[in-house]
């Protein structure tokens, strides 16, 4: 069995919403539909619940993933880091302080 991140996501996905859908005895389309609804019939608590639907989340990021389009989003991040921004106000919008201070 395989460690890496792809793995571990998918398989902690799939267990999830096989294990859910078995103890309600349902059919569910997603993992945060599922999570949902054990959290309504209280069999997980609303931490559980975040977790699920975060991994929901991220097993679709990597279901979707592609070279070109993390080449893209890289491309896109860098070309805003290096262009013209207002410190100021960017700063101050996030809630930080210039490097340096």
């Amino acid at each position: 069995m395989t460690s890496d991140p792809t793995s571990l996501i998918c398989r902690a996905h799939g267990a999830a919403l096989r294990g859910i859908s078995e103890a309600l005895d349902r059919h569910f389309v997603g993992l945060a539909v599922a999570a949902r609804q054990a959290l309504r019939k209280r069999r997980i608590n609303p931490k559980m619940c975040k977790s699920l639907c975060r991994l929901d989340v991220a097993f679709a990021l990597v279901r979707h993933v592609t070279k070109p389009k993390v080449d893209s989003l890289l491309c896109e991040l860098q070309a805003s880091l290096d262009g013209p921004q207002d410190e100021q106000q960017t700063d101050a919008a996030a809630g930080t302080l210039p490097a340096g201070e």
